[in-house]
């Protein structure tokens, strides 16, 4: 898709209906040139589209966590149109919040406004369901990005998955 084609979807199209009656968002994932490099991971939530500065880019194995520092928010124009200025375009798709609370869902800016936003992905190289966990409170909180199980619960390490540690010796 080129970001032409991009642009036109972001300015016409209807928030689309996905199952269980969420609705999908526009994301985008910029790979920035920039000292140091790093991945800017951007989510359309309320008309704008909120981001993240994640070094190393997201990661598909749900035992690692990527901080991910909240940077300027843009506008979806902008981030379309973000490649070519020290960034390319990475990746795109759309995502779904896929959470609730008292049986009805959440949206982006409810879960993003409480601190962790459980999301699917569906993009042309990123794909599954992640988190996005807020570290602390104020303006500049970190935040943690991690691919998740299924239903949203953060990976946890198994006494198999555990790294070995080595027998003490005390001698």
């Amino acid at each position: 898709m080129k970001t032409e084609q991009l642009e036109n979807i972001s300015r016409t199209r209807p928030k689309a209906v996905v199952g269980g009656g969420e609705q999908a968002f526009l994301f985008v994932i910029h790979r920035n040139v920039a000292s140091p490099l790093h991945h800017d991971f951007r989510l359309e939530i309320d008309g704008a589209m909120k981001s993240w500065a994640v070094p190393h880019g997201p990661s598909m194995d749900p035992t690692v966590k990527r901080l991910a520092v909240a940077i300027d928010d843009q506008t979806v124009e902008e981030a379309v149109r973000a490649a070519g200025e020290g960034a390319i375009l990475w990746d795109r798709g759309t995502y779904e919040c896929v959470q609730a609370r008292d049986g009805r869902p959440v949206s982006p800016a409810e879960a993003l406004a409480d601190g962790r936003l459980v999301l699917r992905l569906h993009g042309e190289k990123v794909s599954g369901t992640f988190a996005l966990q807020r570290t602390g409170q104020g303006k500049k909180a970190n935040w943690l990005l991690m691919k998740t199980d299924e239903d949203g619960t953060p990976h946890r390490r198994t006494p198999s998955r555990a790294r070995p540690r080595r027998p003490r010796t005390d001698s």
